[in-house]
């Protein structure tokens, strides 16, 4: 992140979900995202009972702790077809139900709580910032990746920016997708801090309609502000899906 941004833009960097990581890099990956956005405060939120751990990996940082909510639907199998906000939820429903995925019912079942932590971890810097970059405590950025000019688009042009790494060994090539209705890639997600309401968000759970994941995140950083976002492919991915040479 070069420094001259930061004077003209204020950027938060918010950490949040599940203090989980499936190769012990918590801390490293936190390393990397503070090298990368220098500048810039950061704020964490987890479930409460990830507080003994946090702190014995981070003593020295503060953290927001929530109760985990209990979703009241199924945020794929409860939405019904006249509630669809994206053409790739058929799609994203079959590939859950699949052989491919050990208990995906089970597992997606969870899949809109990211949205809400977020949310609540927005609300309570809302006001004090132009961007807000959102991720999560096992996402890995690669080494030299450089978001400045994402961070300059999504200001000017008042855009969510969603990235992901889609082909593994893909992981420091960045490139723009061409598949971008209804869905905004989300491990790390950079969008103008006005975007998040949380009062949305909130709204959208207790109607049952709030979409699953990258889905989700398209429904309520997206799609209100003219589905004017974009997905980039690249440069940042779960810490399990990276090949071993880009760790080392």
């Amino acid at each position: 992140m070069k420094k001259e941004v930061l004077n003209k833009i204020k950027v938060a960097v918010c950490v949040s979900g599940k203090f989980k990581s499936a190769r012990d890099l918590i801390k490293s990956n936190n390393d990397i995202l503070k090298d990368k956005f220098l500048g810039a405060d950061f704020y964490y939120a987890t479930w409460d009972y990830y507080k003994d751990c946090f702190y014995k990996i981070f003593p020295d940082y503060n953290c927001f702790y929530f109760n985990e909510p209990n979703i009241e639907y199924h945020p794929y199998k409860d939405i019904s077809p006249q509630s669809y906000i994206s053409s790739r939820f058929k799609e994203s429903f079959k590939y859950i139900k699949s052989k491919k995925v050990i208990n995906g019912i089970e597992w997606s079942r969870h899949h809109t709580k990211q949205i809400i932590i977020h949310s609540w971890l927005a609300d309570l810097i809302n006001g004090k910032y132009d961007i807000v970059i959102r991720t999560r405590f096992d996402a890995r950025i690669w080494k030299d990746a450089d978001f400045t000019p994402y961070i300059n688009d999504s200001y000017a042009n008042q855009r969510a920016i969603g990235f992901a790494t889609t082909r593994h060994e893909m992981f420091d090539v960045v490139y723009e997708s061409n598949k971008t209705s209804g869905w905004l890639l989300d491990q790390l997600i950079i969008y103008p801090a006005g975007f998040m309401s949380k009062k949305n968000v909130e709204a959208l759970n207790e109607k049952k309609i709030l979409h699953p994941a990258e889905m989700g995140w398209y429904q309520v950083l997206s799609m209100p502000y003219g589905s004017n976002h974009r997905n980039i492919h690249g440069w940042v991915n779960h810490d399990r899906n990276i090949p071993e040479n880009f760790i080392k």
